[in-house]
């Protein structure tokens, strides 16, 4: 840039800015990159340049091409820190270069490596459109935008197959250009996220990787896959039911639903299970196995009752429980990480509201063997109350609440059992005294507590 200036005299003389100095020469400036032979390339291919002010500014390059395959909706930037990224993504880069290599080569190479990788998805849709069969014009071309690798219209099954993924995002448009057509096996992702979905007519009826159809108008199952290999996740919608659901491989999410219960799920699920937020007062139809973390939080359960047998952490923060009954028998523990598992739930009163509670988890970890049992429950309600005392915590535990969540589960037979073998540890009722005197009564031993408590603290 050139400023103007009048001397004393009056005659005129310039004097070029810092910015025309610094630019001068420059291969990230616009004036010398786009009289490249590989920019005159990209354009040829359809690319061109919707670099803003702001990006400029920071010495990038922001280029877009209206046939773009998937993942690259916003474009793809050129950082002269040396990565080539996904306008898209918030992180993470397609290709990354050294620092120290020369800018003028650095920005070359970037442009070949586009060069050549539209080239390769050239051959890709050239290939697709072979074994297109009869599908329409606008059908083929809509698949090769929303697809990676290769697909191809199955005449038996009359199903499309991609071997590759699938992803759509934010476009209603290209779901209702789809209605009528279905797709069989997707051997990568399938993901379709924030398009107004109503069923699930589309398919797939197999995934090899992840399965997302999270943010829809979902009220059912019906249509989805029969199995998903990795992840399965309908978070978002209106199912009030999870029947339907097929055979994961890994986590399966349906936060923020409708659901009132657990009828559907498998019998076993291989990692996380996300329920939260949703309208569950039953634990009926649960799998018998969370190998992850149960995720229930949020929800109107007053017990535990028909929930899974073996779980790694079950979080039940914020419902209305009455009691842990139904509490799973077994842990499964990490590395015998047995203080950082189990049940994780609400250390005050249901009734306080949850913004206003100081802290609103604390978790109740089962043995070292990762068992519960009457020994377990009642341990740690001593425990508990022991902590509490000290002042161990730095926020809120309301110990009556948690010693009657405990209190209401523990069954009066198990209980005549434990004290039976463990007349040693008859304190642990000194919370509830008339049924301490029962069970002392009916076992017919002696009221030992101050002896026994004396004993737990390694006093004696």
């Amino acid at each position: 840039m050139v400023k103007k200036f009048n001397d004393f005299d009056g005659s005129a003389y310039s004097i070029a800015t810092f910015e025309s100095f610094s630019s001068q020469g420059d291969p990230w400036n616009p004036d010398e990159w786009k009289n490249t032979k590989e920019w005159e390339t990209l354009t040829q291919l359809g690319f061109r340049d919707i670099t803003t002010p702001i990006i400029r500014k920071n010495g990038n390059i922001l280029i877009t091409n209206d046939s773009l395959p998937m993942g690259y909706s916003s474009g793809v930037v050129l950082q002269s820190s040396g990565y080539i990224r996904d306008k898209n993504a918030k992180s993470g880069f397609i290709k990354k270069y050294s620092k120290e290599m020369d800018r003028g080569d650095m920005l070359r190479d970037m442009f070949n490596y586009l060069i050549a990788k539209w080239d390769k998805e050239v051959k890709r849709r050239n290939q697709n459109k072979e074994n297109a069969g009869s599908l329409p014009s606008d059908i083929v071309d809509l698949l090769n935008g929303i697809t990676t690798g290769n697909w191809k219209w199955n005449e038996q099954t009359e199903r499309i197959d991609v071997n590759g993924g699938v992803a759509m995002a934010r476009n209603e448009s290209k779901i209702k250009k789809l209605k009528g057509y279905r797709f069989g096996k997707v051997t990568g992702n399938f993901f379709a996220i924030d398009c107004n979905l109503q069923d699930l007519s589309i398919g797939p009826d197999y995934v090899g990787g992840d399965y997302t159809i999270s943010k829809n108008s979902l009220t059912s199952l019906k249509g989805a896959p029969s199995i998903v290999k990795g992840e399965f996740n309908v978070n978002e919608n209106n199912l009030g039911s999870a029947e339907g659901c097929p055979r994961v491989g890994t986590n399966i999410s349906m936060r923020k639903n409708q659901l009132s219960n657990l009828k559907g799920l498998p019998e076993a699920v291989n990692g996380n299970l996300e329920l939260s937020e949703n309208q569950i007062v039953s634990l009926e139809g649960s799998p018998k196995m969370v190998k992850g973390v149960f995720f229930l939080s949020h929800n109107f359960l007053r017990n535990l009752e028909g929930g899974p047998e073996e779980i790694k952490k079950l979080y039940v923060t914020d419902n209305p429980l009455k009691s842990f009954k139904g509490y799973p028998k077994k842990v499964i523990l990490s590395h015998h990480d047995f203080k950082n598992s189990g049940i994780f739930f609400d250390s005050v009163k249901y009734s306080v509201p949850y913004k206003e509670r100081l802290s609103s988890t604390i978790n109740m970890p089962p043995n070292q063997y990762g068992i519960y049992d009457v020994g377990t429950l009642l341990d740690y309600m001593e425990e508990i109350k022991i902590a509490v005392d000290e002042r161990r915590y730095n926020y809120d535990v309301d110990v009556e609440h948690i010693h009657g969540l405990i209190a209401r589960t523990l069954e009066y037979p198990d209980l005549l059992a434990y004290f039976k073998e463990n007349p040693l540890k008859i304190h642990l009722l000194d919370f509830d005294p008339d049924l301490k005197g029962k069970i002392i009564k009916e076992l017919g031993i002696r009221d030992i507590s101050k002896l026994s408590k004396r004993i737990s603290q390694g006093l004696i």
